[in-house]
């Protein structure tokens, strides 16, 4: 473990650990049919275990999509699933190491939520001269979470998120963004938070936080500068383009995915799939499976409003992977504030 005073070699990080990094930008997952969320049936309980009578709908044999409904076939080296803010930010990184990227979303624009970014020793920190000593919010960040964590994933996080907000500090200082860090955390006596959450701004936007906005702050003016920045990179975006079918070699790799509607179907061959449809807040039915004991939430803040419906989540269950249970899902507002973080299932 390094010590917290070390420099951060954040030159030394490429483009490719970014990708594998970027938990500081969101939940990225590698290799990732677009499925309605159903309904509990009549005499089943939230909780109750699956039997051969109540299946979820992702057990349900997929129909196979033939080969004479594909109307089009595009290769590339990397194809990214989802245009929001991890989407986009692995596409860049993807395409800085000179590869052929394509995203594909099934909203006809780019989406977005929040905008508090937690990261560690960051040039921001350096420029207001904050120094956060990681190793101990990372104790502290395991205790409140009781141990229902992959500590591991914790620390690297902790030792990469740095150079990965650097890296998005850069780009958007060249476009006419700034960050701030988040003054707001809490103060006391007996519990003190940490200075470690970053917003990205408009320059010479108005800071008045009313109503739960501010106009020109947050991931609503980050998401369309690394969406512009993708398109300078090469990367070619497909908006109304959902993905519907992962395609994977019995028993070996993922080999691309099948997008697009009914009336054309578009296979993209790639070797390299990254899922990041986001969580699953907007689909009963996955939070009926893996998150029961959580409360379901009166409003959520995504634009566009709910697509968080966890399709990448279920095609990734149709070619062999397995989610996580997250129960108890962490709820937006606790009892006591802890760091800003993105619960996912991985």
């Amino acid at each position: 473990m390094s010590d917290n005073n070390e420099q951060h070699e954040h030159a030394g990080v490429s483009r490719r650990d970014f990708i594998k990094g970027s938990v500081a930008a969101g939940a990225v997952s590698v290799v990732g049919m677009v499925m309605p969320g159903r309904a509990l049936a009549e005499n089943q309980r939230i909780g109750d275990p699956v039997t051969d009578e109540h299946k979820w709908s992702w057990e349900q044999p997929q129909k196979p999509i033939n080969a004479s409904e594909i109307k089009e076939k595009i290769n590339a080296d990397v194809l990214v699933i989802g245009a929001g803010l991890a989407g986009l930010a692995a596409a860049i990184s993807a395409a800085e190491q000179g590869a052929n990227v394509h995203l594909i979303e099934k909203n006809n624009i780019w989406g977005a939520r929040g905008g508090h970014i937690a990261a560690f020793n960051s040039k921001l920190h350096k420029e207001l001269h904050i120094d956060n000593d990681y190793r101990q919010v990372i104790r502290d960040w395991i205790a409140w979470a009781q141990g229902r964590l992959d500590e591991k994933l914790l620390w690297e996080y902790a030792h990469r998120s740095g150079a990965a907000m650097d890296w998005m500090i850069d780009i958007t200082r060249r476009r006419g963004l700034d960050v701030a860090m988040w003054e707001g955390y809490y103060k006391g006596p007996d519990y003190t938070e940490y200075p470690v959450t970053h917003f990205f701004y408009k320059k010479g936007a108005d800071m008045t936080y009313a109503n739960g906005h501010a106009e020109g702050v947050g991931n609503i003016v980050l998401v369309p500068a690394l969406e512009a920045e993708a398109k300078d990179k090469g990367v070619k975006i497909h908006y109304k383009t959902p993905s519907v079918q992962i395609l994977r070699q019995e028993g070996g790799p993922v080999t691309g995915v099948i997008a697009g509607n009914p009336d054309h179907y578009i296979q993209f061959n790639a070797p390299n799939v990254i899922i990041a449809t986001g969580d699953y807040a907007s689909n009963r039915e996955l939070i009926q499976r893996y998150s029961p004991e959580t409360l379901l939430a009166d409003a959520q803040i995504y634009f566009p409003n709910k697509c968080n419906t966890g399709d990448g989540l279920i095609q990734a269950m149709h070619v062999g992977a397995r989610c996580r249970n997250m129960s108890p899902m962490p709820p937006l507002f606790t009892w006591k504030p802890v760091l800003p973080v993105t619960a996912s299932c991985m």
